[in-house]
């Protein structure tokens, strides 16, 4: 059985090889938001985020990183002081940061809903993790208004 994160890897190379190499590709935006405990699990596929922040020329990719672990006051103070002369993020060394936090879900879906809006194009989410699956559910559920749908897809892995 293949973990959760290497299914979704292999969907982003997919994109990533068809958007770099001129292949039909009716995806437009993504956006991949990555919540996790531990910080060494973000780790795992850094260098393939790193390729696809660079280089995604036809898909705009907005990645969204949540750290939910609970951190001592000293690893706090270690992170803010790289973080001062980096212009890359200490964690993962992408350009998008890191979040040490949840992510609120009602207003993820809410900006993102407000972005469709404005620039109008197909919405849905997808998850592989079991504890957030309700909430995204319901937020799917109720964001979906106003010409904008979000269709839920959970993975069984």
């Amino acid at each position: 059985m293949r973990p959760p994160i290497a299914t979704i890897a292999s969907i982003l190379r997919d994109i990533w090889y068809r958007a770099n190499n001129n292949c039909p590709l009716k995806t437009k935006r993504i956006e991949f938001f990555w919540v996790r405990r531990d910080l060494a699990s973000f780790k795992w596929f850094q260098s393939l985020l790193a390729a696809m922040e660079g280089s995604m020329l036809a898909v705009k990719l907005n990645i969204h990183i949540y750290c939910t672990a609970v951190m001592k006051a000293d690893q706090h103070h270690n992170l803010a002081l790289n973080m001062i002369d980096s212009t890359a993020d200490v964690v993962t060394g992408l350009q998008a940061q890191t979040n040490f936090d949840r992510p609120n879900f009602g207003n993820v879906f809410t900006e993102l809903r407000n972005a469709i809006l404005m620039a109008p194009d197909h919405a849905w989410s997808h998850t592989a993790a079991h504890g957030m699956a309700k909430s995204l559910r319901n937020e799917s559920r109720r964001q979906s208004k106003n010409g904008v749908k979000f269709s839920f897809r959970k993975e069984h892995f």
